[in-house]
């Protein structure tokens, strides 16, 4: 999965957010994520998100499964299919609230 490619999607910054340099630009990205996923719990995770790239990059991948998972994601046509089972298939979130 490309987290970036999920935030660029969700109307989220989704360059330089990698390092600790760009902690604010985290803290963007988990404002807008709770914006675009209002019922999202993050259980007191919002700290360690901003904190750690890693961390926000997998909870992005498993919202990204989710989504994929409630049919909100564009997969494969019918024509990609074959080449998507043996390459693999970068799954992108619809536009939400846009």
């Amino acid at each position: 999965m490309y987290p970036a490619a999920a935030l660029y999607c969700w109307g989220l910054p989704h360059r330089k957010y990698k390092g600790p340099q760009h902690r604010h630009t985290r803290q963007t990205i988990v404002a807008g994520l709770q914006r675009v996923f209002p019922t999202l719990n993050w259980n007191g995770f919002e700290a360690c998100l901003i904190g750690n790239d890693n961390a926000l990059d997998a909870v992005v991948a498993g919202l990204i499964t989710h989504q994929t998972a409630a049919g909100l994601c564009y997969g494969p046509t019918p024509h990609q299919r074959s080449t998507a089972r043996i390459e693999g298939w970068n799954w992108l979130p619809q536009v939400l609230n846009g």
